[in-house]
């Protein structure tokens, strides 16, 4: 990106908002979880929402567009056989 911040961040920043708000989103589940864990899956909540509004502007790119990184893809082709 423009700003230096590696794509890849910014994609485990979208991945691990989405995974926190489906983990909390389901209260059974949640209420299930040990008391360290629960701890652990808010505080690591806190730390997100404390983050995000330094990289909001390319997480907001990234959603429109979240197209995996070159290495990523290359990894898959086989065109060097």
């Amino acid at each position: 990106t423009a700003d230096g911040v590696p794509r890849f961040y910014i994609r485990l920043l979208c991945d691990l908002q989405d995974f926190i708000a489906k983990s909390l989103a389901d209260k059974p589940a949640f209420k299930k979880l040990s008391a360290s864990n629960g701890r652990a899956l808010n505080r690591m909540k806190l730390n997100l929402r404390k983050t995000i509004p330094t990289y909001k502007p390319l997480m907001e790119e990234y959603r429109k567009n979240p197209i995996v990184s070159d290495d990523d893809a290359s990894d898959d082709d086989d065109d060097e056989s």
